[in-house]
């Protein structure tokens, strides 16, 4: 008998596939078994995101040297350190050596009613770090960036700490920072906004501006005391309004536009030989990153740096992390100093945590499919035997198995995509909420960062869908086939 497969559907398989979906306890549970997969899948995967920022660091071949005060306040122990260390570079195949010093400033929020600690660190815009910076990708997230030689007195801030002052999303992040010098405002151009900095740092700066923010410049030349500012009326304004800002200005005040070398915004900055009048200015205060900026250039011409202090760390740029541990083992042996392995320990904890999580996602999957297959094959199964007099008298007339195994794959196809797409669906508009609810109550943490992460993969195809059909089908076949029209209209 030769029958054409849609019209067939239409009058045998869709009869049978309103059967099966209306077994409603069974397919609510299966979903509920699907959404739970799902779920664990994305707060699992969620987690993990957070836990490579965290502990996966792109910095780890950067690694520090803790230095006591009463060593490092000595030149003398400096000096020794340095030569020694460079004499075994090649023994202990690390470069780079570079002393360093941390800081912590005071960043205004986005509010302007508080401020924030910063934790902030000086680089050489000449240095392997400052290059791996700019070259590494992933760890710029702005849309641009200026580099450090030319702004010099610029800062790179990660992301996470502008989302901590109030610029949540990428379309907020400000192009000046606000840095508090004895509670006085300075704007402080952004570079670029980057996703991490090495030591836990938020913010990075030249060695120049470093100095001024820890006072190593002279009493009366620091570039950042307010009475060391010339009057000046310098503004940065957004590329957005450039034109309608010219336009309200001309023919009403003098001003000179300078080519925007300082912040990783796009836009240019105008420079007034008076100041503009108020009912010009007014209109675009509110716009965002139109603010009045500083001249550093002019200010620091005269200024100049004290001794730097002692440095905290001693950082160094190994080429192979296996030589970690015997060079530890020699520095502590010579010097008594101790390497800080925060980095190498968080980042081994991290493998193994992923290699865990990787490990109860495809278990949980597996048994998801397992379930899956089980649960629709026993309920077909069941219904074929109730309905078995039906499908034999088709056997009979000469409806062929493989006919009746098609029908049969393209009902649980369309029972499958049912049963995953929904709670999928469900899982991507309430999983967030659900993992942050459930986070709050288990851990008494009230995280700021998205710990739900749920994309639709390509192999979802495969196992969520394909394969439990495929397995499913041939389950239904096999059972088909071993029977006769006679078996089955006789029940045998």
């Amino acid at each position: 008998m030769k029958l054409k497969f849609l019209p067939f559907f239409k009058l045998f398989g869709y009869a049978e596939l309103r059967v099966l979906l209306g077994n409603i306890k069974i397919v609510a549970l299966l979903m509920l078994v699907v959404f739970a997969s799902f779920w664990s899948i994305g707060f699992s995967s969620g987690i993990i995101q957070q836990l490579e920022t965290k502990m996966d660091s792109p910095f780890i071949s950067f690694l520090n040297i803790p230095l006591p005060y009463h060593f490092s306040k000595d030149d003398s122990n400096i000096q020794a350190l340095r030569d020694s260390v460079s004499a075994h570079s090649n023994t202990y195949q690390y470069k780079n050596l570079e002393f360093i010093s941390f800081t912590n400033g005071r960043f205004y929020h986005k509010n302007g009613k508080r401020f924030m600690l910063g934790k902030i660190r000086g680089v050489d815009p000449l240095s392997p770090l400052y290059s791996f910076i700019l070259q590494e990708p992933g760890i710029i997230v702005s849309d641009r960036q200026i580099n450090l030689r030319v702004s010099n007195w610029a800062v790179i801030v990660t992301k996470d700490f502008l989302f901590q002052l109030g610029f949540e999303s990428e379309d907020e992040h400000p192009a000046y920072l606000t840095y508090t010098h004895n509670d006085v405002a300075i704007p402080l151009p952004i570079s670029a906004v980057v996703s991490q900095l090495p030591n836990d740092c938020q913010v990075f700066s030249t060695y120049d501006l470093f100095a001024a923010i820890n006072e190593r410049y002279d009493s009366d030349k620091n570039p950042l005391l307010y009475e060391n500012h010339p009057e000046e009326y310098r503004y940065f304004v957004p590329r957005e309004i450039v034109s309608d800002l010219r336009g309200e200005l001309e023919g009403v005040v003098s001003y000179s536009i300078e080519k925007n070398a300082e912040t990783f915004s796009d836009g240019d900055i105008f420079v007034f030989a008076s100041a503009p009048p108020k009912r010009v200015i007014a209109p675009f205060l509110d716009v965002k990153n139109f603010i009045p900026v500083i001249d550093f250039k002019r200010i620091s011409e005269n200024g100049r740096k004290l001794r730097e202090s002692a440095p905290d760390y001693l950082s160094i740029q190994f080429d192979d992390l296996n030589q970690i541990e015997a060079f530890g083992a020699w520095l502590n042996s010579t010097f008594g100093l101790r390497l800080d392995m925060e980095s190498i320990i968080s980042r081994n904890n991290f493998i193994t945590f992923n290699a865990a999580s990787g490990f109860l996602s495809f278990a949980l999957t597996l048994l998801c499919v397992i379930f899956i297959v089980f649960v629709i094959s026993q309920n077909i199964l069941n219904h074929i035997r109730h309905n078995a007099k039906s499908l034999g008298t088709l056997k009979a007339f000469g409806l062929s198995d493989f006919f009746i195994a098609l029908i049969y794959f393209s009902i649980v196809l369309i029972m499958v995509l049912v049963i995953v797409l929904i709670p999928f669906i469900a899982v991507k508009l309430f999983g967030k909420v659900l993992s942050e609810y459930l986070f709050v109550q288990t851990t008494g943490i009230v995280n700021d960062y998205d710990i739900f992460s749920l994309p639709w993969r390509w192999t979802y195809n495969f196992v969520f869908i394909l394969l439990p059909s495929l397995i499913t089908s041939f389950v239904v076949f096999t059972k088909i086939k071993a029977k006769t029209p006679g078996d089955l209209i006789y029940s045998r």
